[in-house]
């Protein structure tokens, strides 16, 4: 059997990245102060615009040990705790703030983010709503809910919470960006590559942008465009490993495999833990005809994650190249365990089996092949034949 005859090699998609969340609201609110309150005031706002949010935040608490029931000085410490990463404290504060003044939209809103970052997501959800309820227009609290519907995989609804916030204001930069990844998410690929172009026009320096946009573009199969974007990402952030990721599956799809050998190279020099990088790495080598190179990086895959059901693939689509049947028969067994309705795979294994000369096994393969994928029915017939 000519090995050669077996499917194309598998690379996996692109990655999409999202994982931020928007700085807190700084609300000073407070009842008219005079003499020395207004003085304490005025020193914790000078240093919280310094950054200096630890000496502000212990003027708040002076001022909270002067007035305890002073709603306003409780929601500011809120947020400087919040700044601080200090986030059971944050709770605390805000929820004293509630009790205080029911009606602090600032308060609601930090104790939303504040609870997110707990893990405590129905209470999060509540406190977000809850502040959305007073002001329906409350930027930051409509877009902490998006973030946080969209970390708990609902997208749709966390379309629905971002949208509001760009229409509250349409140069929010984020909320673009964070907007086209929920897209993306729900498929809508030309409307995610919408969105961040309008991230990127409002902050071109956003390298997540740059990459969900390249995403949008691979998706929508414009290859040279989504090579383009992640370019300029790498232009951004060389330091960063995805992005020489993506990079190398955007040149794979374009099977221009030297020039993604070189990207996913230096993905896994950034990150040798990159499971993809060193899977996609073994189909660019595959690509080139470098069989016992590909072999070993897959093989690398695998140790790194033996659920990656792309490196099986591609580790027993170089073993029926390298004829290798026995072990390439393995490889692809372990690769439909992952993924029972992947067609490629129980093509390959048909034609691992007929390697082996065990015929009726391999119709067996090349018909569940063809039941998934009836595009591959003639190259399963011709494989049939060319070995009789």
């Amino acid at each position: 059997m000519s090995a050669s005859r077996a499917s194309t090699m598998r690379h996996h998609s692109i990655r999409t990245q999202i994982s931020y969340h928007g700085e807190p609201d700084m609300y000073v609110g407070m009842r008219s102060p005079s003499g020395n309150k207004s003085s304490l005031i005025e020193t914790a706002v000078l240093l919280f615009e310094q950054g200096q949010y630890e000496l502000a935040a212990a003027v708040f608490r002076r001022l909270i040990e002067l007035d305890p029931k002073d709603a306003g000085a409780w929601s500011s410490l809120g947020t400087l705790l919040l700044l601080l990463e200090r986030y059971p404290e944050t709770e605390a504060a805000c929820r004293r703030t509630v009790e205080l003044n029911p009606r602090d939209v600032a308060a609601w809103s930090n104790l939303g983010i504040a609870l997110a970052r707990q893990s405590r997501d129905p209470e999060a959800e509540a406190a977000l709503r809850r502040a959305i309820e007073l002001d329906s227009t409350n930027e930051a609290a409509w877009y902490n809910l998006g973030i946080m519907l969209g970390d708990q995989n609902r997208p749709s609804e966390a379309e629905a919470a971002l949208r509001r916030v760009v229409e509250l204001d349409p140069k929010n930069a984020k909320a673009w960006f964070r907007l086209g990844a929920e897209l993306a998410r729900l498929g809508r690929h030309p409307e995610s590559d919408a969105a961040c172009r309008r991230a990127i026009e409002l902050d071109p320096r956003n390298t997540d942008a740059w990459v969900n946009l390249g995403t949008a573009l691979v998706h929508q199969n414009r290859n040279r465009e989504a090579e383009a974007a992640f370019r300029r990402a790498v232009e951004l952030d060389p330091a960063d490993a995805r992005v020489w990721y993506n990079l190398g599956t955007a040149l794979l799809n374009q099977n221009r495999y030297s020039d993604a050998e070189a990207a996913l190279r230096r993905a896994i020099e950034l990150d040798p833990k990159n499971t993809r990088a060193s899977s996609n790495l073994g189909a660019a080598l595959l690509g080139q005809n470098r069989l016992s190179e590909a072999e070993a990086a897959c093989r690398r895959a695998i140790e790194l994650d033996s659920t990656d059901e792309g490196a099986w693939f591609n580790l027993g689509y170089a073993l029926v190249r390298e004829e290798k049947c026995p072990e390439a028969e393995a490889a692809l067994r372990r690769a439909i365990e992952l993924k029972p309705t992947d067609a490629a795979a129980w093509f390959n294994l048909g034609a691992a089996l007929l390697g082996q000369k065990r015929r009726s096994e391999a119709e067996t393969a090349l018909r569940r092949a063809t039941e998934l994928d009836p595009a591959r029915r003639q190259a399963a017939d011709y494989l049939m034949r060319a070995i009789n």
